[in-house]
């Protein structure tokens, strides 16, 4: 500090520390209702402490702001000895940090409420992942039994196919042995349609025999009646 602070630092709340007023100090060392609120349910520790250091401050500095210090003859001085500006000093330290601090505690309650809304969510997420999971196990199952399905029914096309060839094989013999029969059939008629042929020439030559020696015959009978 230079000049008159140098003096006014060196003052100390020992009696009156000037003729005036400083109203400057009475402002800061007024209390503030607006910003160092009454003691409140769950606040914390730290605060309720610095309430009751700024209390105590007051008490301290309120007679010599507001004309209530009158100095008596024979009573000893005020035993405080502390500076004006030491004691605005500490007064901006308390009541800053009593702000800060309900500013923190605020803050928390804030950051707690949104923990406790993530929280909420995750739990949320966690289900809906579960729920996911189940489902994926589940389809996995499926795709399981489905591809177990398949190797089944490509086993059952390995075994149709060998017995479609083994058919087509089957068939392939017999149209080979039905051409045969045929070929076999063709030429055993071609044989019989010959035989019956030369028979029936046979038969007409007989026949014509037959006929020849009937002829003859009567004829011969027919000399011997004359």
């Amino acid at each position: 500090m230079e000049g008159g602070d140098d003096i006014q630092g060196t003052e100390v709340l020992h009696g009156r520390s000037r003729d005036s007023t400083p109203s400057d100090v009475i402002t800061i060392l007024a209390p503030e209702p607006a910003s160092i609120r009454a003691p409140y349910q769950g606040e914390d520790s730290r605060v309720t402490l610095l309430r009751n250091f700024d209390d105590k401050l007051q008490e301290w500095v309120a007679p010599f702001f507001a004309g209530k210090f009158v100095e008596q003859e024979g009573q000893p001085d005020n035993p405080i000895t502390i500076s004006i500006e030491m004691a605005r000093f500490y007064q901006l330290i308390t009541r800053g940090s009593i702000q800060v601090l309900e500013k923190l505690q605020s803050e928390k309650g804030q950051l707690e409420c949104d923990s406790w809304k993530l929280q909420s969510e995750n739990q949320h997420l966690q289900q809906h992942n579960w729920q996911l999971q189940a489902e994926w196990h589940e389809m996995k199952a499926r795709t399981c039994f489905l591809e177990s399905e398949y190797d089944q029914l490509k086993v059952k096309h390995s075994a149709l196919e060998k017995k479609e060839l083994e058919w087509e094989h089957t068939v392939a013999c017999l149209d080979k042995s039905n051409n045969n029969l045929r070929e076999q059939l063709d030429a055993v008629e071609r044989g019989c349609m010959a035989q019956g042929e030369a028979t029936i020439e046979m038969c007409a030559e007989r026949k014509t025999e037959t006929r020849e020696e009937e002829g003859e015959g009567g004829s011969r009978k027919r000399r011997r009646g004359e």
